[in-house]
């Protein structure tokens, strides 16, 4: 198993997301994490809706193991027809509470 098989495991990541690269830089773990799908879902009303364009968000997390972890990804944005544009939620947000994001 490599980092990136270990690191979706330990985060909860499945498709349609993937785990692009681990690397470590100055004793902190970045992972990059990529969504692969063409469709999602209101985080509100869970209907099919589209991708309206991505935002770059980054997550730290200090406890994933014995090294400081921050999670890059580009997050899609859907475009709900009733409940307009949403973040959709992300699985490691949902699987570990430990997560900040970093704005």
């Amino acid at each position: 198993m490599d980092e990136r098989e270990l690191f979706a495991r330990r985060l909860g990541i499945s498709l349609p997301w993937h785990v692009e690269e681990v690397e470590m830089v100055d004793g902190v773990y970045i992972v990059f994490v990529i969504y692969v799908g063409t469709l999602v879902y209101c985080p509100t009303c869970d209907k099919k809706a589209d991708i309206h364009k991505v935002e770059k968000c980054s997550w730290r997390h200090i406890n994933e193991s014995e090294e400081p972890t921050i999670i890059h990804c580009d997050v899609p944005i859907a475009r709900c027809k009733k409940h307009g544009m949403m973040q959709i939620e992300v699985p490691w947000a949902l699987f570990h509470k430990g997560f900040t994001e970093i704005k």
